[in-house]
């Protein structure tokens, strides 16, 4: 029962940790908005949100280059010859065979 929630679970996200995050985000940012028509200073100061969004960007990053490196290729251009190209690849996704 539990593999199957779990396969459901990557396959909405698309087996990426990053759209999950992002999905996650957008979750706390409705529940957010939907909260603000409260008062929330007793419960949440607004110095724990300005925290929130920058750990938040720090673990953005960090999922988002987990599972990549940058790899240096050689590209031909027309009108321009060769030229080095920098892109970042996915270790993690199979072997296209």
């Amino acid at each position: 029962m539990w593999q199957q929630w779990k396969l459901k679970f990557w396959n909405w996200v698309r087996n990426s940790g990053t759209i999950a995050w992002a999905r996650l985000q957008i979750l706390v940012g409705c529940i957010w908005v939907a909260l603000q028509a409260t008062d929330l200073s007793p419960l949440l100061p607004p110095k724990y949100f300005t925290a929130w969004l920058i750990i938040s960007g720090f673990i953005t990053e960090y999922i988002r280059r987990r599972g990549t490196e940058v790899v240096s290729t050689d590209a031909y251009v027309p009108d321009v010859g060769h030229v080095e190209v920098v892109k970042l690849v996915d270790t993690s996704a199979a072997p296209k065979g």
